[in-house]
């Protein structure tokens, strides 16, 4: 299935009047120009039953209307020269950082179709930049809302955490519910130097009208370490591919995944731990709940080059269907390369079991009440790598309440 283009106002003078409105400098300009083409050239995402032809891009127009809401940074962080500021912002006054890392080594331009629009179209976001040796002990947020029928927002995270620098970063991803079709294709890149820290969350709560195609890439060097969050509880349909590189020696990740389908929602993953030298390890556990008619596809793979000796590599895929018209796929997937290495996967999909639900029952909790805490009970594995306790009770009380009212 093709996305429609017929005259669609995601064209070449729509980008010359956005970067012209927005007074950006010709290097902006020219790799909007390059995502553009790209976007013409590449094909769409692969996706199991996924029916491309119901996002009509014809009837969509790029939107500045992304509000993006970030945490006041401290004025000792500040003095200590860490960065952090919307893109436009980043433009003026951290130009050279920008031209060098924007879409280059983490996401580049031409990386997949929906990146490349989202490199034509970009909006608004978020740079933060955290120098050699600076902890930062208060989470940093940004807080999205997206807004205006029948439109197309590209928002972009990106986050340079420089060498043995700690941090926790979350995206909060907002809208409401609009008549009509939205798309959100988001880009997130994330850049860890040498023993760089980093705890990342995306909370994705988009209004039932979003289309949600959004690239996601974390970069690693030597000795850094990523513990990284999704979080899917909106949109109407969610593509996202999440991938983690593991380019220096030492360096590791924990890849989460927590997704609460609504009725009639469809969620997909493609996920990648790609390990490039030797001595690098990832663990990652996506789970996912799934209400009446709910959908999701996962798809990962552990790919190990071939000079990624001692690799150690997990890959779980776990899924509870709380109604018996819910579906879940999983494919996880191994790319092995290498012949000294520890890799393991596997994937699960099954309804709330049964023995546990009538134990909870007998002790005179309602059905509702006793699904409630079987699913509380599912997702607190990946929840608990969350070091900071007041995010993650923050994130438990958001599952429970879409799981109440969603």
């Amino acid at each position: 299935m093709s996305v429609e283009l017929a005259q669609s106002a995601f064209d070449r003078t729509a980008v010359d009047r956005l970067s012209s409105a927005l007074r950006e400098p010709d290097w902006m300009r020219q790799r909007r120009f390059e995502g553009l083409l790209g976007f013409d050239e590449l094909p769409l995402p692969s996706g199991r039953q996924l029916d491309w032809s119901k996002l009509d891009l014809a009837t969509l127009t790029p939107s500045r209307e992304l509000a993006v809401k970030q945490t006041c940074l401290p004025d000792d962080l500040v003095k200590r020269g860490v960065i952090f500021c919307d893109l436009q912002t980043a433009l003026r006054d951290h130009a050279a950082l920008l031209e060098e890392y924007f879409m280059t080594c983490g996401v580049p331009v031409r990386d997949n179709k929906f990146a490349a629009l989202h490199a034509a179209f970009w909006t608004n976001g978020s740079l933060l930049y955290v120098p050699k040796e600076v902890e930062i002990e208060i989470p940093l947020r940004a807080e999205w809302f997206a807004a205006g029928r029948n439109a197309g927002h590209f928002g972009h995270t990106l986050v340079i955490a420089d060498q043995h620098a700690k941090l926790t970063y979350v995206d909060r991803y907002q809208s409401d519910t609009d008549e009509g079709a939205g798309l959100f294709a988001g880009v997130t890149e994330l850049l860890l130097g040498e023993g760089a820290n980093v705890v990342y969350i995306a909370d994705q709560r988009w209004g039932r009208h979003v289309w949600d195609v959004s690239t996601c890439r974390a970069v690693l060097q030597n000795d850094a370490s990523l513990t990284w969050l999704n979080v899917g509880l909106g949109s109407v349909l969610t593509k996202n591919r999440i991938e983690t590189i593991l380019t220096g020696s030492g360096s590791s990740t924990e890849m989460l995944g927590v997704t609460l389908a609504q009725p009639g929602q469809a969620i997909y993953y493609d996920t990648l731990q790609d390990h490039r030298v030797p001595y690098t390890k990832s663990d990652l556990q996506f789970k996912a709940a799934l209400k009446e008619r709910a959908r999701t596809v996962y798809e990962g793979t552990i790919k190990v080059r071939p000079r990624a000796q001692k690799t150690d590599a997990y890959q779980a895929s776990r899924n509870l269907l709380l109604n018996r018209n819910a579906r879940a796929d999983a494919t996880p997937t191994l790319e092995i390369e290498a012949n000294d290495v520890r890799c393991t996967h596997g994937a699960t999909v099954g309804p709330v079991d049964g023995d546990q639900l009538f134990y909870l029952r007998s002790r005179g909790l309602t059905r509702t009440d006793a699904v409630r805490l079987l699913v509380a009970g599912f997702f607190d594995q990946p929840l608990a790598y969350i070091p900071n306790d007041a995010l993650r009770e923050e994130l438990r009380q958001s599952l429970d309440q879409a799981l109440t009212t969603g």
